[in-house]
Protein backbone atom coordinates (compact mmCIF):
# COMPACT_ATOMS: atom_id res chain seq x y z
CA UNK A 1 0.00 0.00 0.00
CA UNK A 2 3.01 2.13 0.55
CA UNK A 3 4.73 1.75 -2.63
CA UNK A 4 1.26 2.07 -4.25
CA UNK A 5 0.94 5.69 -2.50
CA UNK A 6 5.05 6.56 -3.15
CA UNK A 7 4.57 5.47 -6.94
CA UNK A 8 1.57 7.67 -7.22
CA UNK A 9 3.09 10.75 -5.88
CA UNK A 10 5.93 10.71 -8.20
CA UNK A 11 3.69 10.19 -11.53
CA UNK A 12 3.99 13.80 -12.87
CA UNK A 13 0.46 16.12 -12.48
CA UNK A 14 -1.49 16.16 -15.78
CA UNK A 15 -1.94 19.03 -17.58
CA UNK A 16 -5.69 20.44 -17.72
CA UNK A 17 -6.37 21.80 -20.78
CA UNK A 18 -8.44 25.34 -20.68
CA UNK A 19 -11.70 24.93 -21.82
CA UNK A 20 -12.79 26.55 -25.26
CA UNK A 21 -14.65 29.56 -23.60
CA UNK A 22 -11.33 30.60 -22.12
CA UNK A 23 -9.48 30.59 -25.50
CA UNK A 24 -12.53 32.71 -26.78
CA UNK A 25 -11.90 35.00 -24.04
CA UNK A 26 -8.61 35.73 -24.18
CA UNK A 27 -9.01 36.56 -27.91
CA UNK A 28 -12.11 38.94 -27.23
CA UNK A 29 -10.11 40.38 -24.70
CA UNK A 30 -6.96 40.99 -26.61
CA UNK A 31 -9.40 42.92 -29.44
CA UNK A 32 -10.94 44.87 -26.71
CA UNK A 33 -7.14 45.93 -25.40
CA UNK A 34 -5.96 46.30 -29.19
CA UNK A 35 -5.11 50.28 -29.06
CA UNK A 36 -6.25 52.99 -30.42
CA UNK A 37 -4.88 53.70 -33.55
CA UNK A 38 -2.38 57.00 -33.12
CA UNK A 39 -4.13 58.51 -37.12
CA UNK A 40 -7.22 59.44 -35.45
CA UNK A 41 -7.86 57.72 -31.94
CA UNK A 42 -11.84 58.27 -31.91
CA UNK A 43 -12.25 54.97 -33.74
CA UNK A 44 -11.77 51.68 -31.02
CA UNK A 45 -8.65 50.30 -32.78
CA UNK A 46 -6.90 50.49 -36.09
CA UNK A 47 -8.29 47.26 -37.38
CA UNK A 48 -11.80 48.69 -37.23
CA UNK A 49 -10.12 51.34 -39.23
CA UNK A 50 -8.48 49.62 -42.05
CA UNK A 51 -12.15 47.24 -42.19
CA UNK A 52 -14.27 50.64 -42.19
CA UNK A 53 -11.32 51.24 -45.41
CA UNK A 54 -11.71 48.50 -47.16
CA UNK A 55 -15.59 49.08 -47.56
CA UNK A 56 -16.31 52.57 -47.55
CA UNK A 57 -13.59 53.71 -49.77
CA UNK A 58 -13.13 52.97 -53.62
CA UNK A 59 -15.56 51.11 -55.99
CA UNK A 60 -18.39 49.80 -54.03
CA UNK A 61 -18.27 46.14 -53.44
CA UNK A 62 -19.33 42.92 -51.22
CA UNK A 63 -16.99 41.00 -49.37
CA UNK A 64 -17.48 38.43 -47.32
CA UNK A 65 -16.54 38.21 -43.46
CA UNK A 66 -13.35 35.44 -44.50
CA UNK A 67 -12.27 37.91 -47.22
CA UNK A 68 -11.82 40.35 -44.48
CA UNK A 69 -10.32 38.28 -42.40
CA UNK A 70 -8.05 37.30 -45.06
CA UNK A 71 -7.38 40.76 -46.16
CA UNK A 72 -6.47 42.13 -43.00
CA UNK A 73 -5.06 38.87 -41.28
CA UNK A 74 -7.16 38.75 -38.45
CA UNK A 75 -9.31 36.18 -36.85
CA UNK A 76 -12.54 35.70 -38.11
CA UNK A 77 -14.58 36.34 -35.06
CA UNK A 78 -13.01 39.94 -34.22
CA UNK A 79 -14.05 40.60 -38.01
CA UNK A 80 -17.95 38.94 -37.35
CA UNK A 81 -18.09 41.55 -33.63
CA UNK A 82 -16.67 44.62 -36.06
CA UNK A 83 -19.12 44.26 -38.59
CA UNK A 84 -22.25 43.21 -36.78
CA UNK A 85 -21.28 46.60 -34.62
CA UNK A 86 -20.94 48.81 -37.53
CA UNK A 87 -24.01 47.19 -39.30
CA UNK A 88 -26.18 47.96 -36.25
CA UNK A 89 -24.83 51.60 -36.18
CA UNK A 90 -26.57 51.62 -39.66
CA UNK A 91 -22.93 52.00 -41.55
CA UNK A 92 -22.47 48.80 -43.04
CA UNK A 93 -25.27 46.36 -45.05
CA UNK A 94 -25.45 42.88 -44.67
CA UNK A 95 -26.63 40.62 -46.58
CA UNK A 96 -27.43 36.22 -46.31
CA UNK A 97 -26.00 34.29 -49.06
CA UNK A 98 -25.95 30.42 -49.68
CA UNK A 99 -21.90 30.92 -49.16
CA UNK A 100 -22.64 33.14 -46.33
CA UNK A 101 -23.66 36.73 -45.27
CA UNK A 102 -21.53 39.49 -47.28
CA UNK A 103 -21.40 42.86 -46.19
CA UNK A 104 -21.42 46.24 -48.48
CA UNK A 105 -21.10 50.19 -47.29
CA UNK A 106 -24.61 51.99 -47.04
CA UNK A 107 -24.28 55.02 -49.01
CA UNK A 108 -27.78 56.21 -47.85
CA UNK A 109 -26.93 56.76 -44.31
CA UNK A 110 -25.99 60.15 -43.10
CA UNK A 111 -23.25 59.27 -41.73
CA UNK A 112 -21.82 57.41 -44.56
CA UNK A 113 -20.07 60.49 -46.49
CA UNK A 114 -18.37 62.40 -42.82
CA UNK A 115 -17.04 58.75 -41.83
CA UNK A 116 -15.36 57.82 -45.27
CA UNK A 117 -13.84 61.14 -45.35
CA UNK A 118 -12.10 60.58 -42.33
CA UNK A 119 -11.48 57.20 -43.16
CA UNK A 120 -10.05 58.54 -45.78
CA UNK A 121 -7.74 60.82 -44.01
CA UNK A 122 -6.95 59.11 -41.63
CA UNK A 123 -6.10 55.02 -43.13
CA UNK A 124 -7.07 55.81 -47.02
CA UNK A 125 -4.10 55.84 -49.93
CA UNK A 126 -1.88 58.93 -48.65
CA UNK A 127 -1.52 57.43 -45.19
CA UNK A 128 -0.85 54.17 -46.48
CA UNK A 129 1.35 55.53 -49.32
CA UNK A 130 3.49 57.40 -46.65
CA UNK A 131 3.81 54.38 -44.39
CA UNK A 132 5.12 52.35 -47.07
CA UNK A 133 7.10 54.64 -49.52
CA UNK A 134 8.39 56.90 -46.75
CA UNK A 135 11.19 54.42 -45.75
CA UNK A 136 13.06 53.93 -49.45
CA UNK A 137 16.27 54.80 -49.79
CA UNK A 138 16.72 58.02 -52.25
CA UNK A 139 12.98 59.24 -51.70
CA UNK A 140 13.02 63.21 -52.54
CA UNK A 141 9.26 63.77 -52.57
CA UNK A 142 6.18 61.70 -52.75
CA UNK A 143 2.78 62.28 -54.59
CA UNK A 144 -0.62 61.26 -55.21
CA UNK A 145 -1.88 61.97 -58.70
CA UNK A 146 -5.21 60.58 -60.71
CA UNK A 147 -8.28 59.65 -59.48
CA UNK A 148 -6.72 59.83 -55.72
CA UNK A 149 -5.43 63.19 -55.62
CA UNK A 150 -8.86 64.71 -57.36
CA UNK A 151 -11.01 62.83 -54.21
CA UNK A 152 -8.32 64.45 -51.37
CA UNK A 153 -8.94 67.87 -53.05
CA UNK A 154 -12.79 67.65 -53.56
CA UNK A 155 -14.58 68.42 -49.94
CA UNK A 156 -17.72 66.95 -51.45
CA UNK A 157 -15.48 63.34 -52.14
CA UNK A 158 -17.69 61.16 -51.51
CA UNK A 159 -21.03 62.57 -51.90
CA UNK A 160 -20.02 62.75 -55.47
CA UNK A 161 -21.52 66.14 -55.85
CA UNK A 162 -18.68 68.12 -57.20
CA UNK A 163 -16.00 67.58 -59.35
CA UNK A 164 -12.41 66.62 -58.06
CA UNK A 165 -10.59 68.99 -60.44
CA UNK A 166 -13.22 71.57 -58.99
CA UNK A 167 -14.64 72.59 -63.07
CA UNK A 168 -18.29 72.63 -63.16
CA UNK A 169 -20.20 69.89 -63.87
CA UNK A 170 -22.77 69.49 -66.65
CA UNK A 171 -26.60 68.69 -64.53
CA UNK A 172 -26.62 65.42 -63.21
CA UNK A 173 -23.58 64.34 -64.79
CA UNK A 174 -20.60 62.54 -62.07
CA UNK A 175 -17.18 63.85 -63.18
CA UNK A 176 -15.82 61.77 -60.25
CA UNK A 177 -14.56 59.17 -62.24
CA UNK A 178 -12.16 61.52 -64.50
CA UNK A 179 -10.51 64.04 -61.95
CA UNK A 180 -7.55 64.98 -64.87
CA UNK A 181 -6.56 61.33 -64.79
CA UNK A 182 -3.55 61.22 -67.60
CA UNK A 183 -4.75 59.65 -70.47
CA UNK A 184 -2.29 56.92 -71.97
CA UNK A 185 0.43 59.18 -71.94
CA UNK A 186 3.66 57.66 -73.68
CA UNK A 187 6.56 57.82 -71.69
CA UNK A 188 9.56 59.68 -72.95
CA UNK A 189 11.52 58.87 -75.44
CA UNK A 190 13.89 55.89 -74.33
CA UNK A 191 12.55 55.55 -71.44
CA UNK A 192 11.38 52.24 -70.96
CA UNK A 193 7.81 51.14 -69.14
CA UNK A 194 7.80 47.36 -68.76
CA UNK A 195 4.39 45.96 -67.62
CA UNK A 196 3.42 46.14 -63.92
CA UNK A 197 6.88 48.09 -63.48
CA UNK A 198 6.18 51.79 -64.06
CA UNK A 199 2.86 53.46 -65.26
CA UNK A 200 0.45 51.92 -65.16
CA UNK A 201 0.06 49.15 -67.20
CA UNK A 202 0.95 47.87 -70.83
CA UNK A 203 -2.47 48.61 -71.92
CA UNK A 204 -2.40 52.64 -72.68
CA UNK A 205 -6.39 53.76 -72.11
CA UNK A 206 -7.65 55.43 -75.52
CA UNK A 207 -7.15 59.06 -75.19
CA UNK A 208 -9.37 61.24 -73.12
CA UNK A 209 -10.50 57.74 -71.51
CA UNK A 210 -11.41 58.01 -68.10
CA UNK A 211 -8.76 55.75 -65.77
CA UNK A 212 -10.08 52.46 -63.29
CA UNK A 213 -12.35 54.82 -60.67
CA UNK A 214 -10.41 53.12 -57.86
CA UNK A 215 -6.49 52.84 -58.67
CA UNK A 216 -3.89 54.51 -56.40
CA UNK A 217 -1.37 56.54 -58.62
CA UNK A 218 2.38 57.02 -56.82
CA UNK A 219 4.91 59.51 -58.17
CA UNK A 220 8.17 58.64 -56.53
CA UNK A 221 10.69 61.55 -57.30
CA UNK A 222 14.21 61.13 -56.18
CA UNK A 223 17.12 58.03 -56.67
CA UNK A 224 14.80 55.17 -55.71
CA UNK A 225 14.84 52.30 -56.94
CA UNK A 226 11.98 50.93 -59.27
CA UNK A 227 11.89 47.60 -57.18
CA UNK A 228 11.87 48.69 -54.32
CA UNK A 229 9.09 51.31 -54.91
CA UNK A 230 7.11 48.22 -56.72
CA UNK A 231 6.98 46.20 -54.03
CA UNK A 232 5.89 49.02 -51.80
CA UNK A 233 2.97 49.54 -53.91
CA UNK A 234 2.45 45.67 -53.67
CA UNK A 235 1.90 46.50 -50.07
CA UNK A 236 -0.09 49.07 -50.19
CA UNK A 237 -1.95 47.34 -52.41
CA UNK A 238 -2.88 44.10 -50.04
CA UNK A 239 -3.09 46.77 -47.53
CA UNK A 240 -5.77 48.74 -49.12
CA UNK A 241 -7.43 45.98 -51.28
CA UNK A 242 -6.94 48.90 -54.22
CA UNK A 243 -4.56 48.57 -57.71
CA UNK A 244 -1.37 50.70 -56.83
CA UNK A 245 0.98 51.95 -59.07
CA UNK A 246 4.18 53.66 -58.85
CA UNK A 247 5.91 55.71 -61.33
CA UNK A 248 8.83 56.57 -60.26
CA UNK A 249 11.23 59.76 -61.59
CA UNK A 250 14.51 61.59 -60.97
CA UNK A 251 14.58 65.13 -59.48
CA UNK A 252 16.14 66.50 -62.21
CA UNK A 253 13.12 65.16 -64.70
CA UNK A 254 10.48 66.96 -61.66
CA UNK A 255 12.40 69.54 -62.27
CA UNK A 256 12.35 69.95 -65.91
CA UNK A 257 9.16 71.21 -68.02
CA UNK A 258 10.63 68.86 -71.32
CA UNK A 259 8.64 65.83 -70.30
CA UNK A 260 5.05 65.33 -71.83
CA UNK A 261 3.75 62.63 -68.81
CA UNK A 262 4.94 64.54 -66.18
CA UNK A 263 3.08 68.19 -67.76
CA UNK A 264 0.20 65.96 -67.80
CA UNK A 265 0.13 64.75 -64.20
CA UNK A 266 1.09 68.39 -63.19
CA UNK A 267 -2.09 69.40 -65.13
CA UNK A 268 -4.14 67.36 -63.01
CA UNK A 269 -4.98 67.07 -59.64
CA UNK A 270 -1.83 66.57 -57.49
CA UNK A 271 -1.48 65.84 -53.84
CA UNK A 272 1.82 66.11 -52.01
CA UNK A 273 2.25 63.84 -49.30
CA UNK A 274 4.43 64.83 -46.21
CA UNK A 275 7.51 62.92 -45.70
CA UNK A 276 8.43 61.98 -41.82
Amino acid sequence: MLGSAAEFRRRPARRVRPPVDSHLAQVFMRDLRSPAPPQLPIFRSRRQGELLARLLLGPERELSMLDLAVMLRTDLGTVVREVDRLARAGILRLRRTPGGRVVTRDPSSPLFAPLARLVMIAFGPSAVVAEHFAPLPGLAELHLFGVWAGHYADPAYPSGTACPSGAACPSGADCSANAGYPSGAACPSGDACPSDRDYPSADAWPSGAAGPTGDVEVLAVGDVSREAAFDAAQDCAARLGLPVHAVVRSRAAWREDDDPFLREIRSGPLLRITLP
